[in-house]
């Protein structure tokens, strides 16, 4: 029986089942970061998805959280500072202010991007 089907498998057991046959590098992105941040959320929903080279897990926080900065709060994000929204734009990268995680986001608004690349090459 694998840790898929086993009736008592817990989330990260059936996370590792399916992702290890796949790492080749970076085993400590499954094996330690994702196995802490799964068993300390339990309950939060999350995109898991594999590659040789490891793995990347985005949280599906609702949006009354602790995982969120507060409303209003500034919190260290990578390469320096940002606000709730800021964190969001790093979590979901289609949006289109998304120009990289080390900018703070929430200083163009999204009305303002998309006037600015709609008159590019005018």
């Amino acid at each position: 029986m694998t840790a898929i089907t086993a009736p008592n498998a817990t989330v990260y057991d059936q996370v590792y089942a399916c992702s290890s046959p796949l790492i080749y590098h970076y085993r400590q992105d499954l094996e330690t970061h994702d196995k802490d941040w799964i068993e300390s959320n339990p309950g939060v929903p999350f995109i898991h998805m594999t590659r040789s080279t490891g793995t990347q897990l985005i949280p599906l926080y609702p949006h009354d959280h602790k995982g969120w900065p507060k409303a209003g709060e500034n919190v260290s994000w990578l390469f320096g500072h940002t606000d709730r929204f800021g964190v969001l734009v790093c979590v979901l990268p289609r949006h289109p202010t998304a120009t990289g995680c080390y900018r703070k986001a929430a200083a163009t608004s999204c009305d303002h991007r998309r006037r600015r690349q709609s008159t590019k090459g005018r």
